[in-house]
This record gives structure tokens, C-alpha cells and sequence, in this order.
């Protein structure tokens, strides 16, 4: 399969990303990505994870998902077909086998006793066989979980769109209106001072522009690049004046909530 391989590595390219940015956007890790460049899909990986992280992949780099698993089937079709085959002729002769032990242990007055019902498949009467299906259920639950988790934990570090939790005691307190109006080009960072992981605004702001936040608790400000007069601070419509407090090195503003 190393013309697949080289198909991916060069849409890859053509893409301009490194194979670590693309494990980033994928969830996919960068080992598995460098073996299916490479044409290499011996990895330790249940074969449907493959053709998963295959599809997948495609999608991403923007090649068409159906011609890329096309040419997979018919790289591994023949290997995939010869290992069921095996598999199915493993199974009958561990079957045929178990049936000539049944017989030789069992009298012929109890024979037909026990006999299973000729219309139940072989495999349903080994309640053995059906085990691995169920720790590749688990395998694939585990694997769900794992990545709803990992998606959790990177969109609260990366401050998304997730609302912050309200602090204990906070339910009953009124909300409290922050307008923050820029006075020149700047830029400035706001958060919740009990959780600083949270980001109402990060970023540039134009002359002009105006941002309102309903808010219950305290907030921290930082003017970025650390000029404090280039916005108007409002609280409930009062001004609040930040620009004459003596600024120091990477300054920090307290935002605090009206007494009521």
C-alpha cells in the first residue's frame, strides 16, 4: 500500500501541516498517521479502528473519503479474505473436534440426550466464541469515553465557548453589567477572578468598540500591551477610572461587584 501512503504524505503536504498538527486536528496519534504515510497498517489497531482513522484522515487532508478506502480493500482485500478463510477453517476443526470428544464420552443410549438443535449455528452453541465480541465492544466503548474525555479536557484548557461554572453561593446573586468601550487600537484579556481558566475576551479591539458582559462575580482585567487608559470601564453605567492608579509591570485589574 505504499502508493496510498504516498497519496496521503503528498496531500498532507500540499495541505502545508506537520504530521503532529494534523494528529492535533484528527485526535488520531501521530504514530498511527506516520505508519499509514508510510503504507504500513500492521499497526496494533482492531481493523475497524483502521478503516475509522483511514476515512478519517482522508477527510481532513481533503482527499474523497470512498476512493481512498477504494484502494485500501483493494490493497488488503486478498489478506483480509485469507485470514477469514483461516479463521473459518480454524473454527470448523476446533468445532468437529469438540463434536468427536462429545461422542466418544457419551454413551449411545444418552447421545441424542444433550445433542444441540441442528438449526443453531456452531458458534451460538459455544458461548466461548462469542467473548471476543464482547471485549471489542468494551474496546470500543472504552475508546469512545476516552475521546469524549480527552475533547473535554482540551476545549476547558483552550477556554471555549463552555459557560464557567457559577460558584458556590452565587445562585441568588443579581447580575451586574461590564461595558468595556475601547478608546484607541489595544487589546486586553478578561476572566473571572475564580476561574482564571475561563476567557470572556482575549484579543484585539478596534476604536470604538464596545462589549457588554453580565457578570456575578468579580472580574480580572489586563490591558494588553499594559495600557489601561485606552478603555472606558463601566459598571452598571458608572465609570470606572483604572488610568489613575500607578501602572506596573503586566498589571492586573480588579473588576469588583457593587455592594448591595
Amino acid at each position: 500500500m505504499k502508493n496510498l501512503g504516498e497519496t496521503l504524505k503528498q496531500a498532507r503536504a500540499n495541505k502545508g501541516v506537520e504530521l503532529r498538527d494534523a494528529a492535533d486536528a484528527t485526535k488520531i496519534r501521530a504514530d498511527f498517521l506516520s505508519k499509514m504515510e508510510e503504507g504500513d497498517f500492521e499497526f496494533d489497531l482492531p481493523e475497524i479502528y483502521k478503516r475509522g482513522f483511514l476515512r478519517l484522515y482522508a477527510a481532513y487532508l481533503g482527499l474523497d473519503p470512498k476512493a481512498v478506502m477504494a484502494s485500501y480493500f483493494a490493497s488488503t482485500g486478498g489478506r483480509l479474505s485469507d485470514k477469514e478463510s483461516k479463521r473459518a477453517q480454524d473454527a470448523k476443526k476446533q468445532f468437529m473436534s469438540e463434536l468427536d470428544e462429545d461422542s466418544a464420552s457419551t454413551s449411545p443410549e444418552n447421545r441424542y440426550d444433550d445433542e444441540p438443535d441442528a438449526d443453531i449455528a456452531p458458534d451460538a452453541q459455544r458461548p466461548s466464541d462469542n467473548s471476543k465480541y464482547f471485549k471489542i465492544g468494551a474496546i470500543v466503548l472504552g475508546v469512545i469515553a476516552a475521546i469524549i474525555l480527552l475533547v473535554s479536557v482540551v476545549s476547558k484548557l483552550s477556554g471555549g465557548s463552555e459557560t464557567p461554572t457559577v460558584a458556590e453561593g452565587l445562585e441568588d446573586i443579581p447580575e451586574c453589567v461590564i461595558t468595556i468601550k475601547a478608546l484607541a487600537d489595544t487589546s486586553y484579556k478578561l476572566t473571572p477572578e475564580s476561574n482564571p481558566n475561563y476567557i470572556y475576551h482575549q484579543g484585539e479591539v478596534r476604536a470604538g468598540d464596545v462589549k457588554t458582559f453580565k457578570v456575578q462575580e468579580s472580574l480580572i482585567i489586563q490591558p494588553l500591551p499594559e495600557r489601561i487608559g485606552d478603555l472606558r470601564i463601566e459598571r452598571d453605567g458608572v465609570h470606572l477610572d483604572y488610568a489613575r492608579l500607578i501602572p506596573k509591570p503586566a498589571p492586573r485589574y480588579k473588576i469588583s461587584m457593587p455592594k448591595r
